[in-house]
């Protein structure tokens, strides 16, 4: 019996198994989530779309980021403003946040962080990175 990697098929057991998902931009910046299989086609669908906005590497625009933590914060608003607009991706927006929080804000949530900021939603608007601002406002 074949199970659902080998055949393509997704069962309750092999919907569940996290897959690498790698979110790069050459030739420096490289992240590898893990990704439930069952979340794997729109992770992947958003990576593809989020990429295509980005300039290609080129002597003009050596690096379009500044830290691997900025490029998964963008990626991170990119599915954030998808998931406001069309309202698809809320489990990728969850994993992504997730793993923002666990790798970049070590275990702080973004929740936290903005409560660490004085004032209101503007001034909150203005001092937080955009990708932050908007998991925040969808979160709350």
């Amino acid at each position: 019996m074949h199970s659902g990697s080998l055949t393509g098929a997704t069962t309750p057991r092999s919907g569940a198994s996290p897959r690498p998902f790698i979110l790069s931009y050459a030739p420096h910046y490289e992240h590898t989530f893990l990704i439930p299989t069952h979340s794997f086609l729109n992770a992947t669908q958003f990576k593809d779309q989020f990429i295509a906005t980005l300039p290609s590497p080129s002597a003009d625009h050596p690096d379009e980021f500044e830290s691997t933590a900025e490029l998964v914060a963008r990626f991170m608003g990119f599915v954030a403003e998808k998931f406001e607009s069309e309202g698809e991706g809320e489990d990728v927006l969850l994993l992504v946040v997730a793993e923002f929080e666990t790798r970049f804000l070590r275990g702080n949530e973004v929740h936290g962080m903005v409560s660490d900021i004085d004032g209101d939603v503007e001034k909150k608007k203005g001092t937080l990175p955009k990708p932050v601002y908007l998991v925040w406002v969808l979160t709350v």
